[in-house]
């Protein structure tokens, strides 16, 4: 019995000891747990590869870049994570923080978010994937990594994009890594490509359009030529029938053809000082009794995706629509226009 109870104490003793240890090293919290409650300042959003690199062949119009990633996220500050269940439950309200309060209105509910893999994880969904017109998801959300006390989180995920130079509804997964810190959202999102600054695109000019191409005028257009009878001086501007934008010693030089009573003339060739005021020049005349004149065109469009460029003549107003051709010296034809006189 004595030895009985020297054991009962014993462990007793070893219980106490161990509750004891117990109180004094709590259970340590798995750092992998999340908590993503309130704002988030959007530090970086680095895309991982080229597949958002503008085509250089494409203008950047505000229709050529609807729904292009880096332009949706430009302006971008921060993300939301409410406590506010949205009304369908299909999870916690989420907006998004950009310049101007874009697309957040407290009575609308445009996104949710959702904890995963038991906290180690999360989602963020476009409720309707058409309003906003763009599809802001943040999808496949992997390789979490949370760091300074949990008020650092970097994350890779997949963003929709339009692809450069494609169609509006040539939409592609974009893989980005995003770089959050805990706190108000008050400066823009820095945007990279693997690691490099992004510089967002700009339009190109119409002297970016028209270096280096070349233009003739529409086939079946009207084009004055009355042969060897006396010329009309305010009808010249209707003989021009091609253009070529050429750099030569740092000038922008424009080489042109015009009609006339044999054919058409080899390249004639003009600096151009009104490039930037976006007006072409061209001298023609002088011969078959046409005196020689500078006649200005106003570049009215260049659809380069439509291969069409719409000039139009400084006096008259008349404007005059060509197309692109390999080469203004081996594709014009005097055939291809209704040739017309006095």
């Amino acid at each position: 019995m004595r030895a009985y109870n020297t054991l009962f104490a014993g462990l007793a003793v070893a219980f106490l000891l161990f509750t004891g240890c117990s109180k004094d090293n709590p259970e340590t919290p798995d750092p992998n747990i999340l908590k993503l409650e309130g704002q988030w300042k959007f530090e970086k959003l680095d895309f991982q590869d080229e597949s958002v690199k503008w085509d250089p062949e494409t203008d950047f119009t505000t229709a050529a870049s609807f729904g292009y990633a880096p332009l949706m996220f430009e302006g971008m500050q921060g993300f939301d994570f409410t406590t506010q269940k949205t009304k369908d439950n299909a999870g916690n309200k989420f907006d998004f923080v950009s310049e101007g309060s874009y697309n957040q209105d407290p009575s609308k509910e445009y996104w949710y978010w959702n904890y995963t893999d038991n906290n180690k994880g999360f989602e963020i969904r476009q409720i309707n994937p058409q309003s906003p017109p763009f599809n802001f998801s943040v999808m496949n959300i992997t390789n979490i990594r949370i760091s300074n006390n949990g008020q650092s989180l970097v994350f890779k995920a997949s963003l929709n994009s339009r692809k450069p130079g494609g169609a509006m509804t040539d939409i592609i997964q974009v893989p980005v890594e995003i770089t959050l810190s805990k706190g108000t959202p008050t400066t823009e999102v820095k945007m990279f490509i693997k690691g490099a600054d992004f510089e967002m695109p700009k339009p190109l000019t119409n002297r970016q359009k028209l270096l280096n191409t070349h233009w003739k005028l529409a086939p079946g257009s009207e084009v004055y030529d009355p042969g060897f009878n006396d010329q009309d001086p305010e009808k010249e501007y209707l003989k021009l029938v091609a253009v070529n934008l050429v750099e030569d010693n740092k000038d922008n030089k424009l080489n042109y053809r015009y009609s006339y009573p044999m054919g058409i003339v080899s390249a004639k060739s003009l600096i151009q000082d009104a490039l930037d005021k976006d007006t072409l020049k061209v001298k023609q005349g002088g011969s078959f009794g046409a005196a020689e004149q500078i006649i200005a065109w106003k570049i009215e469009s260049i659809d380069k995706a439509a291969k069409q460029m719409k000039l139009k003549e400084d006096k008259s107003g008349t404007v005059r629509t060509f197309v692109q051709v390999d080469d203004i010296n081996n594709d014009v034809d005097k055939t291809e226009y209704t040739i017309t006189g006095n």
